[in-house]
């Protein structure tokens, strides 16, 4: 038979390492909703919490979960009249690449940059893109774009919503600027 080198790891403990790390960060994230919801925090606050691990799990493929939880916190804000919420957070102008509590790649520092890279592309009710497309460039080189369109395709994002659902796909346009 084929022996597997002596320094690799059976593939078990990938999966087995992945459980262990999906399940300590979602216990981070759910003790996080409990300290917000424990001290009486606005409810925005609280559902922004609530939609944290909703990412995680999206994050983590427990799509049906994050589904789930997602339209519970929508749910929630209807509820309680807060539409200015739901719009940032389920539909905000630079999509939420996840996870959402590090640094948004496609959130660009150099505001009205001379150059940028317009691009579109859709995001699925699960957080895949698709159908990514280079509008316009100004001062952008072909290495710049190809990293923007494979940063699209790697990342995974908070699905969108339209008129209080999330939305099966959902069209994004931005203009991403390129630091100088």
């Amino acid at each position: 038979g084929v022996e597997e080198p002596q320094d690799a790891e059976p593939l078990y403990l990938d999966h087995y390492r992945d459980g262990i790390d999906y399940r300590l960060g979602r216990q981070s994230l759910e003790r996080s909703l409990a300290y917000e919801t424990a001290t009486s925090a606005p409810l925005p606050d609280q559902v922004e919490a609530f939609v944290g691990i909703a990412d995680w799990d999206l994050l983590h493929a427990r799509n049906s979960l994050a589904i789930e939880q997602y339209q519970r916190a929508s749910a929630m804000l209807q509820e309680a009249g807060a539409p200015t919420s739901i719009d940032e957070l389920f539909s905000p102008k630079t999509p939420v690449v996840l996870p959402s509590f590090e640094s948004n790649p496609l959130a660009s520092d150099a505001i009205q940059a001379a150059s940028y890279i317009g691009v579109a592309f859709e995001i699925s009710r699960y957080g895949v893109s698709r159908q990514i497309e280079i509008l316009e460039t100004t001062n952008a080189t072909d290495a710049a774009k190809k990293r923007l369109v494979q940063l699209i395709q790697r990342s995974r994002f908070r699905p969108r919503m339209t008129d209080g659902q999330l939305a099966r796909s959902s069209p994004v346009v931005l203009r991403y600027y390129l630091g100088e």
